[in-house]
């Protein structure tokens, strides 16, 4: 995985930020106390001077390889926000995916070897054989845009908290750098970046933004929760599409 970024000075602090608190509103968490702790009892891939960014990222990946789940992502660009849902079935997977951007909402479910969407005009969906992969995202864990947003910086362990039933370890950067690519390689950005990461190598939380010299910002963060049951089947989906009642 490419690291090529051009960095003029780095320090990474200690902090915390707000993150999303759920998948039905906007509202944030309230900051919490970092322990001093050395977080030794979580499991983080290390690298000379400081967190291996990468293989947390696909620690994550391969931690929601099998597992059931729910994650969110809140971005402040065209993207907007966007929310995954993931059933890992013992007949088979399904997954709805919700992404609100500039005022409009695109959803999708897909089950078995079909795709459905709401019908454009009217109540009802669309159905259309499943391809190769889920609409709107390019994985289901999210690694792909972890790997855009971290991958660049150096973290380190900041110490632990406790969140929602989990112990986390806390990982942080934060960085003055030159912003590539063009249009304006002399602008800079400065990035503060939490990580919050499980025994389990879930990455549970991400708050990460970036101030640009040029008066932009960029902001990513992330919430994943686990053990999920069942997805919550859209309204315009009759849920027995999805969960067909089993004989007794």
């Amino acid at each position: 995985m490419s690291r090529l970024v051009f960095v003029a000075a780095l320090v990474v602090l200690a902090g915390c930020a707000g993150l999303t608190s759920d998948g039905a509103t906007d509202e944030r968490v309230t900051p919490v106390e970092i322990s001093e702790a050395t977080a030794a009892d979580i499991e983080v891939p290390h690298t000379d001077g400081g967190v291996d960014i990468d293989r947390v990222i696909s620690r994550h990946d391969a931690a929601l390889a099998t597992r059931s789940f729910y994650r969110r992502v809140d971005r402040e660009d065209p993207i907007g926000s966007r929310e995954v849902w993931v059933d890992r079935a013992p007949t088979g997977d399904v997954v709805r995916v919700r992404q609100s951007s500039s005022g409009a909402t695109r959803e999708a479910l897909v089950a078995g070897n079909a795709t459905y969407r709401p019908a454009d005009r009217g109540p009802g969906y669309t159905r259309t054989p499943r391809g190769g992969h889920t609409p709107y995202i390019v994985s289901l864990s999210g690694a792909f845009t972890l790997e855009q947003f971290l991958s660049p910086y150096d973290y380190r362990v900041l110490g632990t908290v406790k969140r929602d039933g989990h112990t986390l370890a806390v990982l942080g950067a934060n960085a003055t750098l030159v912003y590539r690519p063009d249009p304006d390689p002399d602008e800079t950005v400065d990035v503060v970046s939490r990580v919050y990461v499980g025994r389990d190598g879930v990455v549970r939380y991400v708050d990460h933004s970036g101030q640009f010299s040029s008066g932009g910002e960029r902001v990513f963060q992330m919430r994943v929760t686990t053990g999920l049951e069942r997805i919550p089947v859209p309204s315009w989906l009759d849920e027995s599409i999805v969960y067909p009642p089993t004989t007794p």
